[in-house]
């Protein structure tokens, strides 16, 4: 639960980032933030795989450049979603999405938030 509510927190901020350094990407009410970051994250963690799979011969085509597009959709659908969330077009959805995940990796270093692996390697002697 933690590290959920740490990685929502991290969202949050990287939409408002994104919203004061693009104009094309804004909102109504402050209250839109923390919900245009749960459902950024709901659509990452649920639609995202399912669309990935499904344009898997696009994006072997593209060398991977749709992904770009689609993480824009994924941004600009977060829009409709969320009334107070305001997307002026798709241009602004795909700098939105490219500043969001900058914003989100660069607060995710900041705050150390890290998944942690464990690897374990058995050497065997014979």
């Amino acid at each position: 639960m933690k590290a959920f509510l740490i990685r929502w927190l991290i969202n949050t901020l990287a939409l408002v980032a994104t919203s004061l350094i693009l104009p094309g990407v804004w909102f109504r009410e402050w209250q839109a933030a923390w919900l245009g970051a749960l459902v950024l994250g709901l659509l990452n963690a649920f639609v995202r795989p399912v669309l990935l799979f499904l344009t898997l011969p696009l994006n072997i085509l593209s060398l991977g450049l749709f992904t770009i597009f689609l993480n824009a959709a994924i941004f600009f659908s977060a829009g409709y979603i969320i009334p107070s969330l305001m997307i002026r077009n798709y241009t602004w959805a795909i700098a939105g999405s490219l500043v969001f995940s900058a914003f989100s990796t660069l607060f995710s270093w900041i705050l150390h938030e890290r998944r942690e692996f464990n690897i374990r390697f058995h050497l065997w002697r014979y």
